[in-house]
């Protein structure tokens, strides 16, 4: 990504000299962790640079090699027998660390900081010593720290194996130490920065696995305010949460701007987007690349019988996100997936069918622990009531959707589509509908089998719909946040960010990205309505009405 020579000769000198300057207010640390953590780079820069009218330093802290594993560790890259050797430096390291994306920061005076400066060699030494004599047994339960080191370890190790659980595969502890170390590297290191120095807030992506989830929860305990991004489905758009991981934060909220009601023009652009999910028309992420629209042609072929009550399941990968959450009703998502067939079995004049995420098989992580592979050593044969829609299959779930009575999800994004379409959803995990008034939430198993049970729950109230249709406008126009500075190039999925037309901190920025840069500097909520010209025309119109309304009262 070479942004330097996006950058005019102007610009580069604001930016400089704001930075070797002392006039700052407030200082902002990006953990932006990888040097090839492209969509990181290319946003955590774009903030930076525009920061700085705000009278805002920033600067980074970035790997040099110093953890042996880390999120960027994949299976297939680095394959155990490579990575049971604790001396053994992962292939990953040098291809992310030689491509210097953070040149261009150094160039405009950024401060750069890098976790082996703020950790000594023979800490290390005496850290690996440790990790390697104790069990994983031993680790797991050691609570010496203030915040759970196994969590991260395991769940980056789960992300690793891309399974949901361990099976003790060959060399799993070995590889499950690794992580254990790297992220006591994240620790000490990211710990000793923060001593040395004062950061007003802290901006990193993800906020889980090793090191993000580390250095997140050591921000919690630390009390330092902090941002949290992902890049989101819709297009140019990225979730951005405060003081915790998005896969939490929009969980527990209870912002105001959630039940705000809708105007008509708000509706219709819903309305589209909504359908475009069925093929991904206005989105840069989506799984399912082909799609089987033909309503008629998947219940002939699935043999779905209609005339029955039909509750659509919707799986999600089941190593992703294993963090640990208060209310689960399930112990993980295949206790949950084994609990609903057996009720099934059970019940045969019901009808269940089982649509598996196409993510296994078109996630950047493909999984090596196939849900239906997991079903079929479960059950020898499952009665003709359950369905199964593998994740290679083309059928598309939104018309899934359509035909069902209920949505049965664990923490599934699509949830919020399915309660939209006015489908009852049973949450049995923790999906980011929960809670928030318009969908079934039990708090344990024996609930959740009732709930199943009950012939009496499908039909949504108006007050639920409304709530369903807000809930979703919230999160994919007001949470997800159009930034149309930052690009992507579909050929192999790297973001790109072009500021050529930039001549000074000020200048071409869009609406939002002004917005984004009020809400950091003033540590607000990230909730920015993403408004076209059609809602500017609709504003308009309104004020025209109130106007002649208002002039004929008058008259």
């Amino acid at each position: 990504m070479n942004i330097i020579s996006t950058i005019n000769k102007n610009l580069k000198n604001e930016i400089i000299d704001f930075n070797h300057s002392k006039n700052f207010e407030k200082k902002v640390l990006f953990v932006t962790g990888f040097s090839g953590f492209n969509h990181a780079n290319c946003l955590d820069t774009l903030l930076a640079i525009n920061l700085i009218k705000k009278k805002i330093k920033s600067e980074f802290f970035f790997c040099d090699k110093a953890l042996n594993a880390c999120t960027l560790t994949k299976f297939k890259q680095a394959p155990p027998e490579f990575l049971k050797d604790f001396s053994f430096e992962q292939p990953r390291c040098e291809e992310c660390f030689k491509t210097k994306n953070f040149n261009h920061l150094d160039e405009l005076g950024f401060k750069l900081n890098f976790f082996g400066d703020y950790i000594d060699l023979e800490s290390t030494k005496k850290l690996k010593t440790e990790v390697e004599e104790k069990s994983m047994e031993r680790l797991s339960k050691d609570n010496t720290f203030d915040i759970n080191i196994h969590e991260h370890a395991l769940s980056n190790t789960l992300r690793y194996f891309a399974k949901g659980n361990l099976t003790k595969e060959k060399f799993e502890e070995e590889i499950y130490k690794r992580f254990y170390y790297s992220s006591l590297i994240s620790y000490y290191s990211f710990k000793n920065l923060i001593k040395k120095n004062k950061y007003d807030i802290i901006i990193m992506s993800h906020g889980i696995y090793c090191p993000h989830g580390i250095i997140n929860e050591v921000c919690k305990n630390e009390e330092i305010n902090t941002y949290i991004y992902i890049p989101s489905y819709r297009e140019k758009t990225f979730v951005i949460t405060k003081n915790d991981t998005y896969h939490k934060a929009l969980l527990y909220e209870k912002n105001k701007d959630i039940n705000i009601n809708l105007n008509l023009n708000q509706r219709e652009k819903l309305k589209k987007y909504i359908s475009g999910r069925m093929t991904g028309k206005y989105d840069w992420i989506w799984f399912n690349k082909e799609n089987n629209l033909n309503t008629n042609d998947i219940v002939k072929r699935n043999k779905i019988d209609l005339n029955k009550k039909i509750y659509l399941m919707l799986t999600n990968v089941v190593w992703d996100a294993r963090l640990h959450y208060e209310n689960n009703c399930f112990e993980n998502i295949l206790e949950w997936i084994f609990e609903t067939i057996d009720f099934f079995i059970k019940n045969k004049e019901k009808i269940l069918i089982i649509r598996i995420h196409p993510a296994e098989i078109t996630g950047t992580v493909k999984s090596r622990q196939k849900v239906i592979d997991e079903i079929n050593k479960k059950y020898e044969k499952l009665p003709d009531n359950i369905i199964i829609i593998p994740p290679e299959s083309s059928d598309s779930t939104y018309k899934l959707i359509d035909i069902s009575d209920c949505v049965l999800v664990h923490s599934t994004k699509a949830a919020i589509e399915a309660a939209y379409l006015k489908k009852r959803v049973i949450v049995a995990g923790e999906a980011w509908v929960k809670g928030k008034g318009f969908t079934i939430d039990p708090k344990n198993k024996l609930e959740y089998i009732n709930f199943l049970s009950q012939d009496n729950i499908f039909n949504l109230s108006d007050e639920e719909k409304l709530k369903a249709e807000n809930f979703a406008y919230y999160i994919f126009f007001k949470r997800m946040i159009k930034i149309p500075e930052i690009n992507i190039k579909f050929e192999n999925n790297s973001f790109y960010l072009n500021l050529n037309k930039k001549n000074n901190i000020d200048s071409d920025n869009s609406k939002n990205l002004n917005k984004l840069i009020e809400k950091i500097s003033n540590y607000e909520d990230c909730i920015i309505e993403d408004k076209d010209k059609e809602d500017e025309k609709s504003f308009l119109e309104n004020l025209k009405k109130i106007f002649r309304k208002a002039t004929d009262f008058i008259n």
